[in-house]
């Protein structure tokens, strides 16, 4: 790969060259998801070395380090570096980090480990596993299968592959190899952010992983934080007025999602909903356009544990069923807990029909 390709141009006009960058420097510093991306490792992971891979102009190292954590980034673009918002921003390859065994207790990088050239790929895995102390690893990039990556995977990496340096489009099995390889095993956890605008993937579409047995207290941490982002997301939905709350006794049958260009959902309110192992859920989702979405079901229960499932549906009409093994635990387990809200939506690409059932046993616990 030329890495001269990344160049103003990239930032600053992704169209030229494939991207969805526009306007960078003015965009980045004051996107609030950087800011929120920065919070979350200060107060949650509380590092006391961080690394960013492929950190552009570094604003996300320069929020942390005004945070009070000490945090340095590479990137391999000379036009990002000689931008750079803070000194501790390198011009470097991952293939090449230009620092001492074991320097850093947390790596992590935000759409970046898919740009490593494939024949750059052991030497850059095997630096990431010197540089690291006992260490925490989190990365979120396109995972083939993942939130809005999901789908038939060559149509994923072929959409993906309109920024030709995207090299490493693989699903979570294959990322989660590279870091068992270098001794870093996964983590059951994830974390989740109120603040993604577009199609929502850094909270679906991450590794996180360590090389050493992590305390009790980062997982009350990650639960805190999470639990917080979703009653941010839900003040934001009913400030907003985002959303039609649908009771139970509601006699409408197929519920409409309007295309906006922002986050919307629909959310069902059901009464006394238990789901357990053997609940079946079945939904009829209609895409009234020429052009497919990846949607969100999120289930949600009285004492705030959540769980979600992202799929790719096609113009028309499609029926489908699912079960309690499919979902992606956020918070807790929904199993045996009643369910507050059920939310379906995201940033769809044409207006959105769905209908829901829930039985269990051939007896009906909900519909709609």
């Amino acid at each position: 790969m030329n890495y001269d390709y990344f160049d103003a141009d990239y930032f600053q006009n992704g169209h030229k060259k494939g991207t969805v960058y526009n306007n960078y420097l003015e965009v980045a510093r004051s996107a609030e998801i950087y800011k929120e991306i920065s919070r979350l490792i200060h107060t949650v992971f509380r590092p006391r070395r961080a690394l960013e891979i492929g950190c552009a102009t570094g604003v996300v190292v320069k929020h942390l380090n005004e945070l009070g954590t000490e945090a340095h980034g590479i990137d391999v673009s000379s036009w990002a570096v000689e931008n750079r918002e803070h000194y501790n921003v390198l011009l470097a390859g991952a293939e090449n980090l230009p620092f001492p065994e074991g320097h850093f207790d947390f790596i992590y990088s935000v759409h970046s480990l898919e740009h490593i050239p494939e024949n750059l790929k052991i030497e850059a895995f095997s630096e990431l596993k010197r540089v690291s102390g006992p260490a925490v690893h989190f990365h979120m990039m396109p995972i083939v299968g993942e939130g809005p990556y999901s789908g038939e995977r060559e149509t994923v990496r072929s959409r993906l592959r309109k920024d030709p340096t995207h090299s490493l489009l693989e699903d979570m099995t294959w990322w989660r190899k590279q870091f068992e390889e270098i001794g870093f095993d996964a983590v059951n956890a994830s974390l989740s952010f109120a603040h993604e605008s577009g199609t929502v993937d850094l909270g679906v579409s991450q590794v996180l992983c360590a090389n050493y047995n992590l305390n009790g207290e980062l997982f009350d941490r990650i639960r805190n934080w999470n639990a917080y982002v979703v009653n941010e997301l839900r003040s934001n939905y009913h400030s907003a007025r985002l959303g039609a709350h649908i009771p139970v006794e509601s006699p409408w049958r197929d519920v409409t999602l309007t295309m906006t260009g922002e986050w919307n959902d629909v959310v069902f309110e059901p009464a006394n909903l238990v789901i357990g192992r053997a609940s079946v859920i079945t939904a009829k989702v209609s895409i009234f356009g020429d052009e497919g979405s990846a949607l969100r079901f999120c289930f949600v229960t009285e004492d705030g544990a959540e769980a979600d499932l992202w799929r790719e549906f096609p113009p028309g009409t499609s029926v489908f069923s699912f079960h309690l093994s499919d979902f992606f635990s956020r918070i807790g387990s929904i199993a045996q807990s009643p369910i507050r809200r059920i939310y379906f939506g995201g940033v769809a690409r044409s207006d959105a029909s769905v209908a829901l059932s829930i039985s269990e046993n051939g007896r009906s616990l909900f519909s709609t």
